[in-house]
């Protein structure tokens, strides 16, 4: 037993998520690619988009005979397990390069809970946390929808996250509008929300209203993850459209944080301010035979030494453009983005980026990334070699 415990720790340790998770092939019966992109991968498709918004509750033949059957909450079939790692070689110019084995990993439970709601459970996380600790409650949410009309889909989902912020309550765009769904594996280079730093710790509770062509979602929230009291809630608003143009899949929205979160901890008053908003925009489809994407983003926090986003002098903002381009369909795809932008001090922080991807299986992907920066920060420079892992 003491040796199972063990094997369970350091398996904990290993892992956390980035993209798609597996626990939701195994529960529908379909491939990851019916619900992501076979390029742009991690890129939610419309049937993605339905899925997410639909709770996590659609089950393939032999998990709805055992629901028939009254075995619902069966934990084989409703507690679907993912091993989700990143291992990374990383350098910046100036510095030694750093293995990082794992840079990130988690174990990952979800499903559905009943025939309106499910749930996802991000159990343990190692990397992209203060001093690297393992953090075992990550991140949780648990949507329940209602249909009050025929095509769509109300939700409401109870959330908390240490690192995905408020659009972890529902997103479905592929623009890094949350951190999670991004196309590159350089965040602030690739996306201007992520530039900003909308990835904070959040707890709230989302309620969206969603239909094939559009979708709204408010979420009143606040800037930490655990338990804390709260005094006055942040504000987090969401409005996308999302037509079919021809061939082409489009999304484009707006994003509001407003307000501050007020919270007590050890009798101690705190303020944190999120101010800020942004625009995205994505179009997937192809050009002849070649699959593509085009991401473009704008986003903007404003100065404030409270705020969670920009604790400068200075607003903070960026604009940037990726497009990534399957130059060997499924297999190989490459990508360019630039960015202008303005940290919080009011300087430069330009930056071009070019992406190699190279997926032999599915669910394994081999990541390429080079970022050159053109202000008077620094680094000047900085790559990633990149081994993504989804079980």
């Amino acid at each position: 037993m003491k040796k199972i415990n063990i094997a369970l720790l350091i398996i904990l340790l290993l892992m956390e998520i980035s993209t798609a998770i597996p626990s939701f092939s195994r529960q529908t019966g379909f491939t990851c690619h019916k619900c992501h992109s076979h390029h742009n991968h991690p890129s939610l498709t419309p049937f993605g988009r339905l899925f997410k918004a639909n709770g996590f509750v659609y089950v393939n033949t032999q998990v709805q005979k055992l629901i028939e059957e009254g075995d619902l909450l069966s934990i084989v079939q409703n507690l679907n397990p993912s091993l989700i790692f990143k291992l990374r070689y990383f350098k910046a110019e100036g510095e030694t390069g750093e293995l990082q084995l794992p840079e990130e990993g988690s174990l990952y439970l979800a499903g559905r809970i009943a025939k309106n709601g499910g749930f996802l459970f991000e159990f343990a996380t190692f990397g992209n946390t203060e001093n690297n600790e393992v953090n075992l409650f990550s991140s949780l949410k648990v949507p329940f929808i209602f249909k009050p009309k025929e095509k769509f889909v109300l939700g409401v989902v109870p959330y908390l996250t240490d690192k995905f912020g408020s659009a972890f309550s529902f997103e479905v765009l592929n623009t890094g509008a949350v951190r999670n769904i991004r196309i590159v594996e350089f965040k602030n280079e690739t996306s201007a929300q992520q530039y900003i730093g909308t990835d904070t710790p959040a707890e709230g509770l989302g309620v969206y209203l969603y239909n094939d062509l559009w979708h709204v979602v408010y979420s009143p929230w606040i800037a930490k993850h655990g338990k804390v009291k709260v005094k006055q809630f942040s504000h987090y608003f969401r409005a996308v459209v999302t037509p079919h143009i021809s061939h082409w899949d489009i999304g484009t929205g707006l994003q509001i944080w407003s307000g501050k979160s007020v919270i007590e901890e050890y009798n101690v008053q705190e303020e944190i301010k999120t101010e800020a908003f942004a625009f995205d925009f994505q179009a997937m489809g192809h050009l002849d035979r070649y699959p593509i994407g085009v991401f473009i983003t704008y986003a903007h926090a404003k100065g404030d030494q409270h705020s969670i986003f920009s604790p400068g002098d200075s607003d903070k903002r960026a604009l940037v453009g990726l497009v990534e381009i399957g130059v060997i369909k499924d297999v190989i795809n490459v990508g360019f983005a630039y960015r202008d932008a303005k940290n919080e001090n009011g300087e430069d922080d330009n930056a071009v980026t070019v992406s190699f991807k190279y997926i032999p299986f599915r669910n394994i992907e081999l990541q390429f990334d080079y970022s050159k920066y053109y202000n008077d920060l620094l680094p000047d420079n900085k790559m990633v070699l990149m081994f993504f892992g989804a079980f």
